[in-house]
């Protein structure tokens, strides 16, 4: 029995188009699916374009390409249709549909690429962003002058979220050569300008600009940079450049804005568990110097406010050491000093080891290079912890883990981070905290505050109360301010 191949010819002149379609999305044979691809382009309605659509996934580059063709063909129909397809999790349909609309110029490849930046998935955006660079450099070598219309959509993206679409944006706008003036575009131009500068004459000159501009058009100086400041507060010295400009503008906006940086309750609603103690140190300090310097006699309320609701449920919720600085000094001048010696804990690991002595490679684990004490406080065994240390193990070392000084970790961290809380209950903590103590454990102000992070951590001690005890015992042992249980 003899089997023929379909006549995509045929089929295409008596306008057979379910037959061109099944033959695209249905036949193996791939010189038959170019064909079929390039006969649908002829017929436009919305099954050839879902066909043509699906079919952009195909692994063959080839029939891709007489795929996105076929589209670009069709035309403006197809345009929905395709920006929906950049949003596809496969990374080879939306570069396809990139494509393909590029192609159709129905928009620009400017709108076509901030599409993708905004909406594809990661690794179509990260090629989005640097086809973008590379645009920007393309125009600003051969000095291209844009439209009004893309400039115009250019500064509407300079009010986006995302921070690689307002860098891409403002730096496409910087090789236009415009003059930015001191209405809402200027103004954003200057703050994500400031917001890219790395180098301190930049910072200072778009700080400066924006100071200048301040005094003419206050209110949307300081409106616009607060909402940037709200949405960016984890780009530290960004953020601190804006306080600095904020500074000179004494507004009920600015005002309130601080008092939130020293308001637990704005802290909870609005930031992410974990982030404000990567900048609650940095920006404490300097959002009270303003309210000092503003001579606002109101900065001592929510402060003590804040040390009155410094409860255990909080300190677990927002994992803070500038927090729980403030429960150990008891006026803002000393809160101050501590916010500004930069506490950074990061499981105790910089300062402590310039301090203490390191275990060699030799002494710790062929492999992962944990210190024999460090396991067994790890598993909660007493009795080994207590046999080591009477045969000379160190107590106040950090075992490095690898080559890198973020991964090391001390026998003391190792207890409190133990899952032996289900096996041993409490008394494992307390105990080996005693054999520890007992041989002569060192604790700092500054250590303390990381320790009190890693019961905070240990997600296997699920009873709070038994939390509060082991806090409760290492602030009571090295006489430290009991915390509010």
């Amino acid at each position: 029995m003899l089997f023929f191949k379909p006549n995509v010819d045929r089929l295409k002149r008596n306008k057979d188009i379910n037959g061109l379609i099944s033959i695209l999305s249905q036949n193996k044979d791939l010189n038959l699916k170019m064909k079929a691809a390039d006969a649908l382009a002829d017929f436009n309605n919305t099954d050839v374009i879902r066909s043509l659509i699906s079919e952009l996934k195909n692994k063959d580059d080839f029939v891709r390409k007489h795929v996105t063709d076929a589209l670009a063909k069709i035309g403006d129909d197809a345009v929905d249709s395709l920006t929906i397809a950049i949003k596809d999790k496969d990374i080879i349909v939306s570069k396809a549909a990139i494509y393909t609309l590029i192609k159709i110029n129905n928009l620009s490849a400017i709108e076509i690429l901030f599409y993708a930046l905004i909406n594809a998935v990661f690794e179509v955006r990260e090629d989005a962003k640097n086809d973008l660079s590379r645009m920007s450099k393309s125009i600003e070598y051969n000095k291209v002058v844009l439209e009004e219309p893309i400039v115009k959509y250019l500064f509407t993206l300079l009010h986006a979220n995302d921070y690689d679409t307002q860098k891409c944006a403002a730096n496409l706008l910087t090789t236009q050569n415009l003059k930015f003036g001191s209405d809402v575009d200027g103004i954003m131009y200057r703050i994500v300008m400031l917001k890219l500068s790395k180098s301190d004459d930049k910072v200072e000159f778009y700080c400066n600009a924006l100071i200048e501009i301040g005094t003419e058009n206050e209110s949307e100086t300081v409106n616009l940079l607060i909402n940037e400041l709200s949405r960016n507060y984890l780009l530290i010295d960004f953020f601190l450049s804006g306080l600095n400009i904020l500074s000179h503008f004494k507004t009920k906006e600015s005002l309130n804005y601080l008092h939130n940086w020293i308001n637990i309750d704005f802290l909870k609603d609005n930031l992410r568990i974990g982030d404000i103690s990567k900048t609650f140190y940095a920006i404490v300090p300097n959002v009270i110097n303003i309210l000092t310097k503003w001579g606002d006699e109101s900065t001592l309320i929510p402060l003590k406010e804040l040390k009155q609701n410094m409860t255990f449920e909080n300190i677990h919720r927002f994992e803070l050491q500038g927090y729980y600085a403030l429960l150990i000094d008891e006026t803002i001048g000393s809160a101050i000093k501590v916010f500004q010696k930069e506490i950074v804990y990061d499981e105790m690991h910089t300062d402590i080891a310039n301090e203490i002595a390191i275990y060699s490679v030799n002494e710790g684990d062929e492999y992962d290079r944990t210190t024999r004490i460090q396991k067994e406080c790890l598993i909660g065994n007493i009795e080994g912890v207590r046999n080591l240390i009477k045969n000379g193990a160190k107590i106040n070392v950090i075992a490095t883990r690898s080559n890198r000084n973020e991964s090391t970790e001390s026998p003391v961290e190792a207890i409190l981070k133990s899952n032996c809380y289900h096996t041993n209950g409490i008394d494992a903590y307390l105990q080996i905290l005693e054999l520890l103590i007992n041989n002569g454990l060192i604790v700092d102000e500054k250590e303390m505050i990381g320790l009190i992070l890693c019961v905070l951590q240990n997600k296997s001690i699920n009873v709070n109360e038994d939390k509060i005890k082991i806090i409760d015992y290492l602030l009571n042992i090295f006489k430290f301010s009991k915390i509010n249980a």
